[in-house]
């Protein structure tokens, strides 16, 4: 049987996550609180401000608005990836769980005081995204796209887990969401001006908790593919080879585009 048969390439955003929700919920790293400090002070977002957290995914980064005491419409298509978010967020009666995508939200005109979208813009149409976020901000709405990148220079290890997606995902670098365009990100937001802040951010795994961050992306290969085992063999060697009292740790940036955005598009 070809290589093809077990290419995620075909799949739309919406689907791919499917078979990786779980892992997604409960080994993807979450995001520092000067994410939180940066809405407050720099977009100057106050508690009960209405935030709309476009592609939402298991809720992680709703989930830190929502203890800030922001208001939440978690918006995500895939039914997997929102069901564990529902699940997750049950307890906070200010989460808005939205089947829908970035490009068509189904929320009012200039109803969100912010849009927030945490390892999600990627996987966006970029120009039918920038018209939906303009008619839902209100008019001096902000936008911040963030995302948690790994650091491969930080450690052996870091090095070497980049070396093995590279050797056994499916479209890695076609999808390349290591590789944030920043010219792209800038065009999104024009008019306005974007701004741009790093913090950094990491995360111990014992080994279980490794294999699941692994297994958590959406372009490695299946398990039924006849490679599966071998790319798990590996994953536990390297493990095996940095861990240290049975944990390794991961080092991230996580960087964040933030801006004015809802006014200029407003009056389009």
């Amino acid at each position: 049987m070809s290589e093809n048969r077990y290419s995620l390439a075909s799949l739309t955003p919406t689907v791919r996550f499917s078979n990786a929700a779980g892992h997604y919920a409960r080994h993807r790293p979450s995001y520092p609180s000067d994410v939180l400090h940066l809405l407050e002070q720099a977009c100057g977002l106050k508690s009960g401000a209405m935030v709309a957290d476009i592609g939402a995914g298991t809720g992680l980064f709703s989930q830190l608005l929502l203890a800030h005491q922001y208001r939440v419409f978690g918006i995500e298509p895939n039914s997997e990836m929102r069901s564990k978010a529902e699940a997750q967020l049950s307890n906070y009666p200010d989460f808005m769980s939205v089947d829908a995508a970035a490009e068509a939200t189904g929320l009012d005109d200039h109803s969100v005081d912010c849009i927030t979208a945490a390892t999600a813009f990627h996987w966006f149409d970029k120009e039918k995204a920038k018209d939906e976020f303009g008619r839902i901000l209100k008019p001096g709405g902000f936008c911040i796209l963030l995302w948690n990148l790994r650091i491969n220079e930080a450690s052996p290890l870091m090095g070497e887990y980049e070396t093995l997606l590279n050797q056994y995902g499916t479209d890695y670098r076609e999808i390349a969401a290591h590789k944030v365009q920043e010219e792209g990100i800038r065009q999104f937001f024009a008019p306005n001006t974007v701004q741009v802040a790093s913090f950094p951010n990491q995360q111990k795994l014992d080994k279980s908790g490794f294999l699941g961050r692994l297994l958590s992306v959406s372009y490695l290969l299946e398990p039924e593919h006849p490679r599966y085992e071998e790319m798990i063999q590996a994953a536990r060697s390297l493990f095996d080879k940095y861990q240290r009292d049975g944990y390794v740790e991961f080092f991230y940036h996580t960087k964040c585009y933030y801006g004015g955005f809802g006014e200029l598009r407003s009056k389009k």
